[in-house]
């Protein structure tokens, strides 16, 4: 949890819970200083009246598998009172494809598509318990819609932060470049707020791989723009629509500034 390898935690998976929780005694146990955010808003059913919501934590979570480990990132509600560490809910269960399969008389949690698995025990309690190990339930306090809503805009939120941290080079559009020859390819960068951004080509390799074809290095000025794409194969190649060409890097960081160089180093400069 947090880190991997650190604050090491039980987790139970519960498949009747809407959502994902955790306990503030773990929050505040983590090595990792967690910053609890205010969000969308839960009522907690429970029998002793004690445990309440204070608010989100978004946190990535490791599993060791046999395969290698595998993680990735949930937004819990934080329960003040919650005996239970962590409990994951419905909401990325769903999301990450997770499965619970048995077989010879064990227990595995399946990860989707990665093929990996880890194996768990079966427990017979009902769910979450508080402090004084009563059942503790947590209800979604809004409609099914509004529910979908929150997800969807979860869900926007991570698109637009990967979106914001790409630095990948795409092209808009499927093209075709002729053998021994060079063409403008229209492609698409985030600038991430900067004016400019210097293109690191990646080479692409033909079946053979003794040939090959890649755009040639620029710096670039707009989101939208074109590069030069050579074709050093003895064959037409087809580029398709969302290949990815090169990195689009932040110049100021990638070449040398006249005040990073010494005296000789700048008089010499051409």
């Amino acid at each position: 949890m947090s880190n991997y390898g650190k604050d090491k935690t039980m987790v139970m998976i519960d498949s009747g819970s809407d959502i994902t929780l955790i306990s503030e005694n773990t929050v505040k146990s983590a090595a990792y200083q967690l910053k609890i955010k205010q969000g969308f808003r839960i009522n907690l059913l429970e029998v002793t009246g004690k445990s309440k919501v204070t608010g989100y934590v978004t946190l990535p979570l490791y599993f060791d598998t046999n395969e290698g480990p595998v993680c990735f990132v949930v937004e819990a509600y934080v329960v003040k009172g919650m005996a239970t560490s962590l409990l994951i809910g419905n909401d990325y269960s769903d999301q990450y494809s997770l499965s619970i399969r048995r077989k010879e008389g064990e227990t595995y949690l399946d990860f989707g598509e990665s093929n990996r698995s880890v194996r768990i025990a079966n427990s017979t309690s009902p769910g979450p318990i508080d402090d004084d190990g009563k059942p503790l339930k947590a209800s979604i306090k809004a409609s099914r819609s509004s529910l979908r809503t929150h997800r969807e805009a979860q869900r926007v939120r991570r698109r637009e932060k990967t979106r914001m941290n790409d630095d990948k080079v795409r092209t808009v559009e499927k093209v075709k470049i002729q053998p021994g020859s060079c063409k403008k390819v229209a492609v698409r960068i985030n600038l991430k707020g900067k004016g400019s951004a210097y293109i690191e080509p990646i080479l692409q390799m033909d079946g053979n791989g003794d040939e090959f074809y890649g755009a040639m290095k620029c710096i670039v000025e707009s989101e939208e723009c074109f590069v030069q794409v050579c074709n050093f194969t003895k064959k037409p190649i087809m580029i398709p629509k969302g290949k990815i060409l090169g990195k689009a890097l932040n110049p100021e960081n990638y070449f040398d500034r006249p005040e990073s160089l010494s005296k000789e180093e700048n008089d010499n400069a051409v």
